[in-house]
């Protein structure tokens, strides 16, 4: 079999991008928290908010190398939030299946057992 190159296109090379990136902010937020001194400070704070907090940047951001790491407060902010987004996107999608999961028992138990013949249920 002969060696070859695959592009798997411009959608592959961003994810891998972003990959590294996010694995270069995982590494400098892991060495922050393996600093007894920056565990220290965070027990200290009485928020995880700096003051800043309409950026939403927690104070351990503010810990990071971001040269050792690779990347920039910037990048990791802006991921962050885009992230925080995508949860609540998918904790309403969750929700509202359950809520509809919920009404669809309720719809069905109040069915006699004719009628849950009639529609091919039982």
């Amino acid at each position: 079999m002969h060696c070859r190159y695959e592009d798997f296109g411009e959608s592959a090379r961003v994810q891998a991008k972003e990959n590294a990136r996010l694995e270069a902010a995982l590494c400098g937020i892991l060495r922050v928290l393996q600093d007894p001194d920056a565990i220290k400070e965070l027990a200290r704070l009485d928020a995880m908010y700096d003051e800043e907090a309409s950026t939403g940047d927690i104070n351990i951001m503010n810990m990071v190398d971001y040269q050792e790491a690779g990347i920039t407060k910037k990048w990791l902010r802006s991921w962050w939030k885009k992230h925080q987004e995508e949860d609540e996107e998918r904790w309403a999608k969750k929700d509202a299946e359950e809520v509809a999961r919920i009404q669809k028992r309720d719809a069905l138990s109040k069915l006699t057992v004719a009628e849950r013949k009639l529609l091919g249920l039982e």
